[in-house]
């Protein structure tokens, strides 16, 4: 599920003030206070997360307390889980009418839009077997994408990462720049945190 505008759903508690936009027919003294959360606020991400956590309450999901974006409710041994992502949802349930009643509920709150069954969220692929049952997660396509952002993707995988026998010498200055180099372990980070292989 996508929320459309979704900012705009969340009141500012706060007074905030700005300019009118070029193009907007105002006195040149005029200046506009926001009653809603935009997108460039700093409070905007916040007053719309607080917004979306109190309709999941009133629908009886309860937020995890080891990631905050994950909501479950398990009400006559039905297992309903959503996960949000700012303005993008993903609804999992045991129950297929528990979960297209908790859209149509969300729908009668909020602008969205139904993409249907989940193929991908954030960069991870979900695949899936009806028949037996299985749901697997794929990063091949942000790995392939990071291995040539990073010039690697034809690069041949050896068992060690240094040459045999290889002596190495005291550098006066880095070789690698260390802004690259704290990157590249951060989008490495993400496929190693966001799916794990299967254990046998």
């Amino acid at each position: 599920m996508d929320v459309k505008a979704a900012y705009l759903n969340g009141k500012l508690k706060e007074e905030i003030f700005m300019e009118p936009l070029p193009g907007l027919d105002t006195s040149v003294d005029m200046v506009l206070r926001l009653i809603k959360a935009v997108y460039s606020t700093k409070q905007g991400g916040w007053v719309w997360y607080e917004e979306i956590c109190q309709t999941f309450r009133n629908m009886g999901y309860t937020r995890t307390s080891a990631n905050h974006a994950v909501f479950i409710h398990t009400c006559d041994n039905i297992f309903s889980i959503i996960i949000l992502y700012v303005d993008d949802l993903m609804l999992s349930s045991t129950c297929l009418k528990a979960m297209l009643e908790d859209k149509d509920f969300l729908m009668k709150h909020y602008l969205m839009t139904d993409l249907g069954e989940a193929s991908w969220i954030l960069g991870v692929q979900v695949t899936r077997d009806h028949d037996t049952g299985w749901i697997a997660l794929l990063q091949q396509k942000y790995i392939e994408d990071m291995l040539e952002q990073y010039g690697m993707l034809g690069t041949c995988p050896i068992s060690t990462p240094i040459l045999p026998n290889q002596h190495l010498a005291k550098l006066s200055s880095p070789k690698v720049d260390i802004k690259t180099y704290q990157c590249a372990m951060g989008v490495l980070m993400y496929p190693m945190l966001a799916t794990c292989p299967d254990i046998a």
